[in-house]
């Protein structure tokens, strides 16, 4: 899977030793290989190549697919003041070997920010989960 990361999170500012919070210069990708009893690792699209997981070609399908949904929802929180921390997509293949989103994209899926608190709430939570279901 592909994590979108347009914020410092937690996670990240202590693997790099940033500000927790503060905007990236650019959205980062981070992949994973999708794997329990391995606990998701973070690999890179070296890994990717090597283990014949996706081409180049398929792996720029899934940069672009992964930027352009971040976009989208970007833009339409921030008009409702929320900011969007990150969040996790899955990526599959169909019988013909399309590369399309393979999962749900959800607050649960999300991580959100009150654009002026810059806390998580509650209220975003359940507002979001409202909205987006209908």
């Amino acid at each position: 899977y592909c994590t979108n990361r347009n914020l410092r999170p937690p996670s990240l500012s202590k693997r790099l030793g940033l500000e927790e919070g503060t905007p990236l210069a650019t959205t980062v990708l981070e992949y994973c290989y999708k794997n329990d009893e391995l606990g998701d690792p973070m690999i890179n699209e070296t890994h990717v190549y090597a283990m014949n997981l996706a081409t180049p070609e398929e792996m720029d399908t899934i940069r672009d697919y992964a930027l352009k949904i971040n976009a989208i929802l970007r833009d339409y929180l921030k008009e409702a003041n929320i900011d969007l921390i990150d969040f996790k997509l899955e990526f599959g293949r169909t019988p013909d070997g399309k590369i399309i989103l393979a999962d749900e994209i959800s607050p649960d899926t999300c991580r959100f920010w009150d654009s002026k608190t810059k806390t998580v709430s509650v209220g975003i939570l359940a507002m979001l989960k409202v909205h987006i279901t209908r």
